[in-house]
């Protein structure tokens, strides 16, 4: 999945102050102690996750029920252009990736199927000899 992060509350009722939080995400991950009754958390795999959040003030813990929450694949398409589309040997070619997405931050590697790839990169576009 994506980075997409999802937002959780915790809502005491009757409201109090004073009071810590702590999250516990279900993907192995949790919160520090925060203050705030909000907190954000971005799944890094496609799943069904169970949440759940504690209030503490002093000594009284006050745990809520658990939530499921489940994280879907991002769903996208990546096309590639290549300039020129007919080339020579030792030609250099230009090639764009374009991804269905503008929303997501992409990382982008070119295999060149000449037993050769780029690094990572941000940038969508390489060129290649």
């Amino acid at each position: 999945m994506g980075r997409d992060e999802s937002k959780f509350h915790a809502h005491l009722d009757p409201e109090g102050s004073q009071f810590k939080y702590l999250y516990t995400f279900g993907d192995g991950a949790a919160s520090k102690w925060i203050s705030q009754s909000t907190v954000t958390h971005a799944y890094q795999a496609a799943g069904s996750y169970r949440v759940q959040a504690v209030a503490m003030r002093g000594t009284t813990r006050i745990p809520s029920e658990s939530a499921v929450i489940v994280a879907k694949e991002i769903e996208f398409t990546v096309s590639l252009e290549p300039t020129p589309r007919r080339a020579k040997p030792r030609d250099e070619i230009a090639f764009a990736a374009k991804a269905s997405r503008s929303d997501i931050p992409f990382s982008y590697q070119f295999d060149f199927a000449d037993g050769t790839q780029s690094d990572w990169s941000p940038e969508p576009v390489t060129r290649h000899v």
